[in-house]
């Protein structure tokens, strides 16, 4: 039985992830600080909940932020460390500045210092389709060798930090290094402050939906399931190379307002909308190209992921269970 460690399992990602592996015979050690507040402390609680009912499943309470020291025996004895903890979110990143700092870049400074002192063979990352900035993709996407344009948030600002740090750390050893640039990851568990939580939530309640830039900015929404099963293949697959980054995403984006007209055809209800000019955070389009993933791990046949309708039905139903629940 293989043993990794997760940094932030009470997270969307990486809740969603160990829940998967832990589900295909996978041991899963936790690391975590779990401090939302409300809503999120909600989720954060369920999902510690249901990972806690695993066997196979083990948590450690820390902030990554601070000394690791006394994990080192823990951190031997794995082969895989995947780092998805972060604070995330575009748009609060440039008010708060402070925060995003300390959690996105001292916390993987720490992790994957502990990883290369302790022989961990492969480090795994949370990059964001944030870092590619303000270009405007090709009739293909994004692919990993663009040269990035000028990012719009703090927070893209620290997923360009960490892919710099990990490109330095793969000249200084032999650890696999894997950086994760996600693109609009959504799904049961997910995050309370991206669109589809806030859009299924406002009409439910029949408050406002905020609609920036008419909706017209596009994204590349990926479903989880999708996500987890592709970070299993980079977990599983052995490469050569020490250090590559890869897209992580559906390669077909849609329109905000696309997004919630499926939304609203999934509930059955009209959504009230505020319509609001786009905030400077926001990039235009993202799209992943998903070329060079599909020849590393798919013998080159493009990937098949969840379409936007039958995720967002997922999603809706969910919502609805979990908040009956």
């Amino acid at each position: 039985m293989d043993t990794v460690i997760i940094t932030g399992t009470s997270g969307f990602i990486g809740y969603s992830l160990a829940k998967h592996l832990l589900e295909n015979n996978y041991r899963v050690i936790g690391i975590d600080k779990h401090d939302g507040k409300g809503v999120l402390e909600i989720l954060q609680n369920e999902r510690h909940l249901q990972l806690s009912r695993f066997e196979n499943y083990l948590n450690f309470r820390r902030n990554l932020c601070e000394s690791l020291s006394d994990l080192e025996d823990v951190f031997k004895e794995v082969k895989c460390v995947i780092h998805l903890a972060a604070t995330a979110g575009v748009r609060e990143s440039n008010y708060k500045p402070a925060k995003y700092i300390m959690n996105n870049i001292v916390a993987f400074s720490n992790v994957i210092e502990m990883a290369k002192n302790n022989n961990v063979r492969h480090f795994i990352f949370a990059s964001s389709s944030s870092v590619y900035g303000d270009i405007i993709p090709s009739d293909s996407g994004f692919s990993e060798n663009l040269k990035l344009g000028n990012v719009q948030s703090i927070y893209a600002m620290t997923k360009i930090q960490n892919e710099l740090e990990a490109s330095v750390y793969s000249l200084q050893s032999e650890m696999k290094i894997s950086g994760l640039r996600f693109f609009s990851v959504y799904g049961p568990f997910g995050r309370p402050d991206m669109a589809p939580w806030l859009f299924v939530s406002s009409i439910l309640q029949g408050l406002p939906v905020i609609l920036y830039d008419k909706g017209l900015m596009r994204r590349d929404f990926t479903y989880i399931d999708d996500v987890v099963c592709s970070i299993q293949k980079i977990i599983e697959k052995e490469r050569k190379s020490i250090y590559e980054i890869y897209n992580i995403g559906c390669s077909s984006p849609q329109s905000v307002l696309k997004l919630l007209k499926t939304i609203e055809t999934s509930l059955g209800r009209k959504a009230n909308i505020n319509y609001k000019e786009r905030i400077c955070a926001d990039v235009k389009v993202t799209f992943a190209n998903m070329e060079k993933f599909c020849n590393e791990y798919e013998n080159g046949v493009p990937i098949e992921f969840q379409s936007l309708e039958n995720g967002i039905e997922k999603f809706c139903d969910w919502y609805r269970s979990f908040y009956e629940k």
